[in-house]
């Protein structure tokens, strides 16, 4: 007999580093990390795609939070040192707006797209 489990959507998961990362897994954690400082609805982890590691994490967060930046990166250095290298936050990206449906769901695609051109611009890397 076989059990089939259901871990989430395709669109949950990435490879980092040949290894499968359950995105919403870890977003879980990130907002209990950020809880103290920053809404659940005003930040995103997001995989962006690179030739070396596969992709690198990077959370989205709301340009208003630019103030507060350096303590959001200590935060999340603490929450990099509860999970596995693969797990870990390597950016921070400030945006102007997360992109959502009329349904409130993410726009995946146009959240990267925005993340790559802000990067570029002001891009934080987070360093562990």
């Amino acid at each position: 007999k076989i059990t089939l489990r259901v871990l989430g959507r395709g669109q949950e998961f990435v490879k980092i580093l040949g290894e499968s990362v359950n995105l919403a897994q870890l977003q879980k954690q990130i907002n209990q990390t950020l809880a103290p400082r920053v809404s659940e609805y005003e930040n995103v982890l997001v995989a962006l795609e690179e030739e070396r590691q596969g992709a690198f994490l990077c959370c989205c967060l709301l340009e208003k939070y630019q103030n507060i930046i350096e303590e959001v990166k200590d935060l999340l250095k603490v929450y990099n040192q509860t999970v596995l290298p693969f797990q870990k936050v390597s950016h921070i990206c400030l945006i102007p707006e997360i992109p959502r449906t009329e349904l409130q769901k993410i726009k995946w695609n146009e959240l990267k797209d925005l993340a790559w051109k802000n990067m570029k611009h002001h891009g934080t890397k987070v360093y562990f």
